[in-house]
């Protein structure tokens, strides 16, 4: 029997190419990290090293480097998300569609600068409406 519920993001490009995202990932420090982190725990920089097998130092470069680059490109403020309330960023479950998606606030505000540049927009219930040429430009965000 085929799931036939509606992802969050909805129509026919839903399903996208994750190719740029596994790129960033696939160095083995770094997946050793998230899956740390998918966890749901905040761990500090030491225990990530410590679990990935590398120094703490290149943990530091892993969680800041790259990723900061890229936040910063979208004019989202680190200091402020890690300073509210709320869960920096964690796994989560989505138990109507099933399916593992990242929460907190570094992804809505990640989701709030997507819809703010028309890269998504907001469609009926929870769905979220993917924009034509979508992935050329994230190919763009994380080439530089």
């Amino acid at each position: 029997m085929s799931d036939t519920r509606p992802s969050a993001a909805c129509g026919p490009q839903a399903d996208r190419n994750l190719t740029p995202i596994a790129t960033l990932i696939e160095d083995p420090a770094r997946s050793a990290m998230l899956a740390a982190l998918a966890g749901g725990r905040a761990l500090p920089a030491g225990e990530l090293a410590r679990r990935a097998g590398v120094q703490p130092a290149t943990a530091s470069v892993h969680l800041t480097d790259r990723g900061q680059h890229l936040v910063k490109r979208l004019d989202i403020d680190l200091a402020a998300l890690r300073a509210s309330r709320r869960v920096f960023a964690r796994s989560c479950v989505d138990w109507s569609d099933r399916r593992i998606h990242l929460a907190g606030a570094l992804p809505a505000a990640i989701t709030s600068v997507f819809i703010a540049r028309g890269w998504l927009s907001d469609a009926p219930g929870r769905c979220l409406h993917v924009a034509e040429r979508f992935d050329d430009k994230i190919d763009e965000w994380l080439a530089t």
